[in-house]
């Protein structure tokens, strides 16, 4: 076996959000972690990111803490999910219907399966729709139009109503029987193709079609059921728990002003305030992993203002809600990497201390190996100067860095303070920056100079750094780290110890998408 670990830092503006993959091609073993999910406006951006990487079923949703330019992002993908879940239970019941008949008989029988389903005939009680499927087939009346022919479908539906286990899909009977008349309608024209994944693919977009303008903002578009089984981990109870996030993982979301709808086939795991030395990326969530002794890990070194080895309290730094950041050292045997959240140096140097002075537990007994360095980091609360303190960077020694900043007057990240650490830290090669937005020395993006031709620098600033972020056909300033195993295997000074950093680089005309190595 021969894994690549691959972290992502997906450009959400002024906000958070990266993905861990680990990927073994022989075996076609794929683990994967989200980390966080910007601010609620950018899932859509996240989710999309995470598809172009090849990810089909998202192992694991860490919420680092519960601002919500971390974890607005994850409730909305949650809540798109769930939405989705509830449009393929009604397409599973519209599927094992007859597609048979004359039009008016399919869409009236379609209809009624819809409708059914909203009532409860889904997944292993799907079967119980079919006594009104078959008497809207039969009374539908000769002369009826498509739409009548769903209305009548729909109506008797409710005048069949089963009685399942199952609790009803969506509440409001105008709702009901609009999504009804729509996957009637619609199921019905592929249904000469005599293809039951047609009328599935068709009956499920005409069902979120039909739901998706009563999701709140931000979860408004599908997922393909991508966060269904995720292991969604989390710090815990807290004051600034995000309202219906809880319900989310369950499988809740409200349409419109109704009260929870429950989506069948959800089936998380909700992993909170994982022990400290305990590994995540294989060894959480539904189906534990056996160790993996050449494989990517992903450690908790820090957790509601504890840190490993020893659990102990580190002195509060006055921004609580940053203190209880979850802090994970991803350890790919002599390449270490280091992601946080917002918490601050207080946390970060204990971590990093213990970091260079023992190892890391590893799954099943024994230890990863000693580290010597941490290879890049992520820098803490997008370049604020309370964290990467010049303790912490003389303490790890990294080769590089990675900042996610955006836009916002108020906090102008990264501060000009971090800037100079990283410049002068003699360890670091380069250090990369999904946007910087305000005048900073040493970035010489912000003088609308060319980045690559300043004598000495150090930072690479991704994508076109243009506002508005979300601007349709903006270049976005992503940025992939991609370490092979044989490189993480090679001793301290082999020129061949060495990770790949790839990002759009604007000032190479033409754009170019720019590969740098960086030895650790």
């Amino acid at each position: 076996m021969s894994w690549t670990l691959e972290i992502h830092q997906i450009d959400v503006g002024q906000g958070e959000s990266s993905l861990l993959v680990a990927r073994e091609p022989v075996g076609n073993l794929t683990k994967s972690m989200l980390i966080d999910g910007g601010e609620t406006g950018y899932a859509e951006t996240v989710h999309k990111y995470i598809k172009r990487t090849g990810v089909r079923q998202l192992d694991h949703m860490l919420v680092s803490h519960y601002d919500d330019d971390h974890s607005g992002g994850i409730l909305a993908l949650l809540l798109a999910d769930n939405a989705y879940a509830v449009s393929a239970a009604i397409a599973d019941t519209v599927t094992v219907q007859p597609a048979n008949g004359t039009e008016r008989q399919v869409i009236a029988g379609f209809a009624a399966a819809a409708c059914s389903a909203i009532l409860g005939a889904y997944g292993p009680d799907r079967g119980s729709a079919a006594e009104a499927v078959d008497e809207a087939r039969a009374r539908v009346p000769p002369n009826a139009t498509p739409e009548v022919a769903a209305a009548f479908g729909a109506r008797e539906a409710e005048r069949h109503a089963p009685n399942p286990a199952q609790p009803t899909l969506l509440y409001p009977t105008v709702t009901r029987r609009k999504i009804a008349r729509t996957v009637g309608v619609e199921a019905a024209k592929v249904a000469p193709t005599n293809d039951p994944q047609d009328v599935w693919d068709i009956a499920q977009e005409a069902a979120f079609g039909s739901i998706v303008s009563g999701l709140p903002p931000g979860s408004q578009f599908s997922t393909g059921g991508c966060y269904a089984n995720a292991n969604v981990i989390d710090i815990g109870p807290n004051p600034k728990i995000p309202g219906g996030y809880l319900n989310a993982i369950a499988g809740a979301y409200t349409h419109q002003a109704n009260p929870a709808i429950w989506a069948p086939g959800t089936n998380r795991v909700h992993t909170v305030a994982p022990a400290l030395g305990s590994e995540l990326l294989f060894n959480s969530g539904q189906a534990p992993a056996p160790p993996q002794p050449t494989a990517p890990a992903a450690v908790v070194a820090a957790i509601n203002r504890r840190t490993w080895p020893n659990n102990a309290l580190f002195p509060p730094s006055g921004q609580p809600d940053n203190d209880v950041s979850i802090g994970l050292v991803v350890q790919f045997n002599n390449f270490v990497y280091w992601t946080a959240g917002d918490l601050p140096s207080n946390g970060e140097e204990p971590v990093g201390a213990a970091l260079m002075a023992q190892r890391l537990p590893r799954p099943g007994g024994g230890t990863f190996p000693q580290a010597t360095r941490i290879a890049c980091i992520k820098c803490g609360h997008h370049g604020a100067d309370s964290a990467s303190s010049q303790a912490f960077l003389q303490t790890v020694r990294p080769v590089g860095a990675i900042l996610s900043s955006g836009n916002n007057e108020g906090l102008q990240h990264p501060t000009q303070e971090v800037v100079d650490r990283l410049h002068s830290c003699p360890t670091i090669r380069f250090f990369y920056l999904t946007n910087c937005n305000f005048g900073t020395t040493n970035v010489p993006a912000t003088e609308a100079r060319n980045q690559l031709r300043a004598r000495s620098n150090k930072s690479r600033v991704a994508g076109d750094n243009t506002l508005p972020n979300l601007k349709v056909g903006r270049r976005r300033g992503d940025i992939q780290l991609t370490v092979q195993e044989g490189e993480s295997l090679r001793q301290a000074g082999d020129q061949l110890r060495t990770y790949t950093v790839t990002y759009l680089d604007e000032d190479a005309p033409p754009l170019y998408t720019r590969p740098e190595q960086s030895v650790f």
